[in-house]
């Protein structure tokens, strides 16, 4: 791996997320933000997850995301929101098509929840993606 790298931190995180290992994530998510000189959100997200667990976290990060600016993310919001299990929020996959935030979007875990869902279906025809 590539300790120095820290997008590999906010890979693992997202992995950890994945089994359930919230306490791996959260530190490695930590240690992505402080990486890009996050260290307020960074610390936001510990309170959060301390006082409402994961959840919080995915809460912290549409707060952080949707603000546009250097930091706005319309994709991950949309992954927050299908981690939440709030699926029409989560089809701001559609703002995240606008933007262009889809490179990953057969390949983010997150949106594993949608396939099912014809607007999911919509979005990759859209892209010109097989479903």
């Amino acid at each position: 791996m590539y300790p120095d790298v820290s997008m590999a931190h906010g890979a693992l995180s997202d992995d950890y997320v994945r089994k359930k290992n919230f306490a791996t994530a959260l530190k490695e998510f930590q240690l992505n933000l402080m990486m890009d000189e996050h260290r307020e959100f960074a610390a936001s997200i510990g309170q959060a997850y301390t006082a409402s667990g994961y959840q919080g976290v995915f809460k912290k990060e549409i707060e952080f995301y949707q603000v546009l600016g250097a930091n706005y993310d319309s994709s991950a919001v949309a992954c927050a929101y299908a981690d939440l299990d709030d699926k029409d929020r989560a089809f701001r996959l559609n703002k995240a098509y606008d933007d262009h935030f889809l490179l990953f979007i057969k390949a983010a875990q997150c949106f594993d929840s949608l396939h099912g869902d014809p607007r999911y279906t919509q979005i990759l025809r859209k892209m010109g993606l097989p479903e």
